[in-house]
């Protein structure tokens, strides 16, 4: 039985609804029950009881169906709870670029081992730091988390979370090895190969990603492996050999697949690792949703399997 619930005429003129009162309705919104939304927010339940009734004050219509045993939103509070976050949404992003200004962000250096993350990472840069210019910086994990110790790059990505103590860092998904081979090669029709099966191969692979190159050459002693610098000199060794090349499932999901050639992963743990976004512990707030969102986009295009849909994006690979 639905209790009644009379509302008030809606006050004329502009009604303000101060920020805390749409943080407490987008927490109903996603916990469902008054006391699961409680305890996310950290209030009494008669706290947040009293917000929605504010809500609906400042409305002048119902925003919520109630029971005896049960408050839920009505057709205008699912509303109101969408409009909320995305008002959230955009004091979030004012919040940012007010503080992206005031800090002098004109110019972001990402320090990476992991060329792939960081380019899918400058693409979403903008959205969220409109007048930062982006360089790429490339390193292994010392000179990685070095480097953003001391302030000369703004953020890390490596295959090692930093210390929690002193950096705030995200864990953004998993990075896995392949070879890329032409058809005719003796693995090209495996649905996985070990290191011992590639081992005396000779492969073509970008000089950055310093990481991969120790991985593959401890565990691929007898193989060659042809290291490019620069993307034009490796695009052109690719184009022009038949030599199997060293990509990862990021690379092929920036750049897409090596043109005439069959992907096939290693199967062996150390092909496979967890790779982080991290910043120094000052600046989380700077940053945190711009890593979560990275994340997300990665793991949506993982997920679809948009890296084997990109062949025409072909571009030489980064590990």
């Amino acid at each position: 039985m639905v209790l009644g619930h009379t509302m008030p005429a809606k006050p004329k003129g502009k009604t303000m609804i101060e920020i805390y009162l749409l943080e407490h309705l987008a927490a109903f919104s996603e916990c469902r029950t008054l006391t699961e939304a409680a305890e996310k927010l950290h209030l009494t339940q008669s706290t947040l009881t009293r917000s929605m009734q504010k809500l609906e004050d400042a409305f002048g219509v119902p925003l919520f169906m109630r029971t005896k045993n049960r408050l839920a939103l009505n057709q205008n509070g699912v509303v109101a709870a969408e409009e909320a976050k995305n008002v959230l949404l955009l004091e979030r992003r004012m919040i940012e670029r007010v503080m992206a200004c005031a800090n002098g962000l004109q110019n972001i250096r990402i320090g990476t081992c992991l060329p792939g993350a960081a380019k899918e990472l400058a693409k979403l840069i903008p959205a969220f730091f409109p007048q930062a210019e982006v360089e790429i910086c490339y390193g292994d994990k010392d000179s990685v988390i070095g480097s953003l110790k001391k302030g000369e790059v703004r953020i890390g990505i490596t295959y090692e979370q930093p210390p929690a103590d002193a950096f705030y860092s995200l864990p953004c998904g998993e990075c896995r090895v392949f070879a890329d081979f032409m058809p005719g090669h003796r693995l090209a029709g495996a649905d996985h190969i070990s290191f011992a099966d590639a081992n005396g191969e000779s492969f073509i692979l970008p000089r950055e990603g310093s990481f991969w190159h120790e991985v593959l050459q401890k565990n691929m002693p007898d193989s060659l492996f042809i290291a490019q610098q620069g993307s034009e000199a490796l695009n052109t060794v690719i184009t022009n050999s038949t030599l199997p090349v060293i990509s990862t499932n990021l690379s092929k999901l920036v750049f897409g697949r090596s043109p005439g050639r069959v992907s096939v992963p290693f199967s062996d743990p150390e092909a496979r690792t967890e790779w982080h976004c991290a910043c120094r512990a000052e600046d989380r707030d700077l940053f945190a949703r711009l890593f979560d969102e990275l994340r997300g986009a990665v793991g949506r295009k993982l997920k679809s399997g948009a890296e084997w849909q990109l062949q025409d994006l072909f571009a030489p690979h980064s590990l």
